[in-house]
């Protein structure tokens, strides 16, 4: 496995495992303009520095403590990617409590 594949999937497990031991999240593909337009966000980036994430590579897991937004990379893992969407799709991870 080539280094980027690995600091990819460890980084998604990371931010999957982060903070979310007692919590048990919903996870849905979420469209990001719905989520952000009703929900307000302390931002500190300048606007410019902000860029538009493609719907179909983000996950949204819903905590107590608030939103993880996680950004997939097909290009980097495809089969990751793939089997991550489809689990996700399925329920699979619904009421799932995540912890490292």
């Amino acid at each position: 496995m080539n280094h980027r594949i690995i600091c990819s999937l460890a980084l998604i497990t990371a931010v999957l495992g982060a903070g979310c031991a007692e919590d048990t999240p919903d996870i849905d593909m979420v469209d990001p303009v719905e989520r952000s337009s009703s929900d307000s966000v302390e931002q500190s980036v300048p606007d410019e520095a902000w860029r538009v994430v493609d719907p179909e590579n983000l996950l949204i897991i819903d905590t107590k403590y608030g939103d993880i937004g996680v950004e997939l990379y097909p290009e980097i893992a495809p089969n990751h990617v793939t089997q991550i969407k489809t689990l996700v799709r399925q329920g699979y991870y619904n009421d799932v409590v995540f912890h490292r």
